[in-house]
């Protein structure tokens, strides 16, 4: 049986230049808001203030809680829990979260944009109301973790939001493609 794939309406090339601004954005507001907060000697000095301790469980805790998000909106979105799937791409370094159930497009953006959208005001806040430079580090951290949720989003923005899918990508002739349901 040959499988159905929907191109996205966007070229691998033009994907992995918004993936670049999506990750470059936060390091940049990162740095010159605290540079405007502490000036560049005390941001410095806050910098290297974090303790590795403090930095390595604030990277494990994002990354539990994004999952987390993730499975919570692929919930909204229809899909059952036993179906997603988390583990660790030891090639890229990164931890991949995956849905074997099939969903709509706009359901599978709400999976992909609810780490985004819940953790992103929450940080910012924290960032501003504490004293605690480890808020900054968070807010960076997880926005540039969201990066590839954001740029397959934009790529599915002119696919009709009631097209069901499995959310498997797949790259083809400079392009990305999702499995029809």
């Amino acid at each position: 049986m040959q499988e159905s794939l929907i191109k996205l309406r966007i070229s691998a090339r033009n994907m992995e230049r918004i993936y670049w601004v999506f990750f470059l954005m936060p390091l940049l507001v990162y740095l010159i808001s605290n540079i405007v907060q502490f000036g560049l000697v005390g941001f410095w000095d806050e910098f290297i203030g974090v303790g590795p301790f403090i930095y390595i469980s604030s990277i494990i805790a994002l990354c539990l809680v994004h999952e987390i998000l993730h499975a919570i909106g692929g919930v909204m979105a229809g899909a059952k829990m036993s179906s997603f799937d988390i583990g660790f791409d030891r090639k890229d370094f990164s931890i991949m979260f995956g849905c074997r159930d099939s969903m709509t497009i706009g359901g599978y953006q709400i999976t992909l944009l609810m780490p985004f959208i819940v953790m992103t005001p929450f940080l910012v806040g924290m960032a501003y109301i504490s004293e605690s430079h480890v808020w900054w580090h968070m807010l960076m951290l997880s926005t540039s973790g969201c990066v590839f949720d954001l740029t397959v989003s934009a790529g599915l923005m002119w696919i009709p939001t009631g097209t069901r899918i499995i959310p498997d990508l797949k790259g083809e002739d400079g392009f990305v493609f999702l499995r029809e349901a």
